[in-house]
């Protein structure tokens, strides 16, 4: 696991953001960059290219062009190394149905070329980040993949709904999308998990006589509300058992 902890722009009051990312422990990667705003990694699947990927938390009151020229640094580094990219998390960016493409560039992507999206509007901050995208090639996967076509709300409180945790990936990499999805399961959060699949392959099998065993294995996890409280005590306990090494 890494993570950058939450932090507070005041005395009083909770901490805001925190970002967490897990990595198999069989899968090898590298870190390349943790900021309170991102976690870049490196990860190196052992018979496909490296891929790199980041999670990202930008604060809805932190500036937005002055984030981007931090996160420009760290990205202008990974496109001279790879076309490999995949980068989500809460933006707190509004984009309604930006960054669509040519029907005939998108002929080989499993990826629409046209987005919709069920948020409407757009504002300064998605347009920004939006540009800031589209500059190294990135698309979002919202509003156009299989199992989100739509462009579901990601952000559901009292004051509104909108779509603002994105996952933005590079063309390479959105050819071996299998799938994107909202998850209406809600821990605590006013934002709803978003996921995305792909088809890369973490492990390498060994030739064998006995196809049942050279098989790759899927596994399924099932959300239980009954074990949401129980849940969340692990991660706080993971957290403080970390922050204790530090």
């Amino acid at each position: 696991m890494i993570f950058s902890p939450a932090t507070k722009d005041k005395q009083r009051g909770r901490a805001s953001g925190g970002i967490l990312l897990f990595i198999n422990k069989n899968i090898a990667y590298e870190t390349i960059c943790i900021t309170n705003m991102w976690i870049l990694v490196k990860i190196k699947p052992p018979t496909e290219p490296d891929v790199f990927v980041g999670n990202v938390y930008i604060n809805p009151n932190y500036d937005m062009i002055e984030a981007l020229q931090l996160l420009k640094v760290p990205m202008d580094r990974i496109t001279m190394d790879s076309n490999r990219i995949l980068i989500g998390g809460d933006f707190n960016a509004r984009i309604a149905d930006r960054n669509c493409l040519d029907e005939e560039m998108a002929q080989d992507l499993n990826v629409l070329a046209q987005r919709t999206s069920l948020d409407t509007l757009s504002n300064r901050r998605g347009e920004l980040m939006v540009e800031f995208m589209e500059d190294y090639g990135l698309l979002v996967l919202n509003g156009r993949t299989h199992g989100d076509i739509i462009g579901q709300f990601t952000y559901i409180s009292k004051v509104g709904k909108s779509v603002i945790d994105l996952t933005w990936c590079s063309l390479e990499i959105c050819r071996q999308v299998l799938g994107f999805s909202v998850s209406d399961c809600i821990l605590s959060s006013d934002h709803l998990p978003i996921s995305t699949q792909l088809d890369i392959k973490t492990h390498s099998n060994s030739i064998t006589q006995d196809t049942d065993q050279n098989q790759s294995k899927i596994i399924r996890f099932t959300w239980s509300e009954e074990k949401k409280s129980e849940f969340e005590q692990k991660i706080n306990e993971k957290l403080i058992s970390n922050c204790a090494k530090h």
